[in-house]
C-alpha cells in the first residue's frame, strides 16, 4: 500500500493535537459503512416487513471512522476513539467534523483539485 500523507489538527477549547490521515482505502470505508448497516434490520407484524434502526447505529459509525482516520492524539497512538470521546463536547465535534472530510474524500479531492505542486519530484535526468 502506498504511504498515506497525515496531517495535524488542533482542537478550537483545549488544545489536542490530533493527527489524522489525509485519505481512506475502499476497504476502510466498506469497513465504516458496514458498521452502519450492522444496526439496521428488519421487524415483522404480520406480512408487512418495516425497517428496524439501532439506537447506537450512528454512534457505531462515528466511532468506525474516528477509528480509521484518527492516527494519534496528543502523540498518543493507542486507544483513539475512547481519546476522542472523552474530550469536550465541542472539540468532540470538531475532531469528527474533520474525520467526515476525510472520509468523504474532501481533504485529499482539496489537495488533488488545488495548484499545489506534489511532494514527491521527478528528476530532470529522466526528461533528458
Amino acid at each position: 500500500m502506498e504511504d498515506r500523507e497525515t496531517f495535524e489538527i488542533v482542537t478550537p477549547v483545549k488544545g489536542h493535537v490530533v493527527v489524522l490521515r489525509s485519505w481512506i482505502t475502499g476497504r476502510e470505508s466498506q469497513k465504516i459503512d458496514g458498521a452502519m448497516f450492522k444496526g439496521v434490520g428488519t421487524t415483522q407484524d404480520g406480512k408487512r416487513l418495516t425497517p428496524k434502526l439501532s439506537e447506537s447505529m450512528l454512534s457505531d459509525q462515528e466511532n468506525a471512522s474516528i477509528e480509521v482516520v484518527v492516527v494519534s492524539v496528543d502523540g498518543k497512538e493507542n486507544d483513539v476513539v475512547n481519546a476522542v470521546l472523552n474530550m469536550r463536547a465541542k472539540d468532540y465535534s470538531f475532531v469528527v467534523a474533520e474525520v467526515a472530510k476525510v472520509v468523504d474524500g474532501d481533504v485529499d479531492e482539496k489537495k488533488e483539485n488545488s495548484s499545489e505542486t506534489s511532494t514527491t519530484k521527478s528528476s530532470p535526468e529522466k526528461s533528458k
